[in-house]
């Protein structure tokens, strides 16, 4: 199968961050955070809305957090509303990097972070997307994007039965993703907003599943990866009311 310029460029860069999500999946939960990045740490109070073809400045640092050293060169992971899959953008070796943001009016999307070794810098707020009122012809799109290989396949059930892509599901219950296509080994990753990731992995297409020990309302999305690039995703997600008792662990 010959490959497109864009495909082989997003299969090296799949390639490196799956190495280092298996890497760093810890038995005891949420990943511990390395470093921290933000776009608009000027604002006293940050506004979660960009307009289309905004160029996000994306500075970030170590700053007080307790997690391993930082290695660059370092990895924007996009979750949107629009897509069944993240994005994965390689954001170079320095301490900032300009993102134009080229979805539609109306996405929703969240930008986690990582480093060359699998550190975090966590997960932004979710972000909307609002119309460019100030130009009559818009210089990003969509195509400034890599696009993964392929989706995957994936089951994905919670305890009434199949996960709607933005539903609201009991705290303290179950998410159950179960690959039905791809190569393994498998990772499946949780991003809360404002949270450091959680990542599940499983050598062969075997179900795993996530407790939501989040508060009530707390918005996240889900994904799966596989070793050959493919990719999968729902969101956002909410955690719904419901019982609390995961929640004191």
């Amino acid at each position: 199968m010959a490959y497109t310029p864009l495909a082989l460029i997003y299969r090296a860069l799949v390639t490196v961050v799956i190495s280092w999500l298996l890497l760093v999946v810890r038995a005891d939960g949420f990943m511990q955070q390395s470093f921290s990045f933000s776009w608009d740490s000027n604002l006293a109070v940050p506004v979660p809305v960009t307009t289309q073809c905004d160029t996000l400045n994306i500075q970030w640092s170590r700053g007080t957090n307790t997690g391993p050293n930082p290695v660059a060169p370092y990895y924007l992971q996009i979750y949107t509303s629009a897509f069944v899959y993240p994005f994965i953008v390689a954001a170079g070796s320095n301490l900032n990097f300009n993102f134009a943001v080229p979805f539609g009016p109306g996405t929703l999307y969240q930008i986690c972070m990582f480093d060359s070794q699998g550190n975090t810098g966590g997960c932004q707020a979710m972000y909307t997307v609002i119309a460019n009122t100030s130009s009559s012809s818009l210089s990003c799109s969509n195509s400034t994007l890599s696009f993964p290989l392929g989706p995957l396949d994936v089951d994905a059930e919670v305890a009434s039965g199949a996960l709607s892509q933005y539903g609201w599901i009991d705290q303290c219950t179950d998410i159950t993703v179960t690959p039905k296509n791809g190569t393994g080994p498998y990772t499946f990753t949780v991003a809360p907003s404002l949270h450091p990731p959680l990542n599940i992995t499983s050598n062969s297409a075997s179900a795993m599943s996530w407790t939501i020990d989040l508060t009530w309302a707390s918005p996240f999305f889900i994904s799966v990866a596989d070793s050959a690039g493919n990719y999968w995703s729902y969101g956002p997600l909410h955690s719904g009311e419901g019982s609390s008792s995961c929640l004191a662990r």
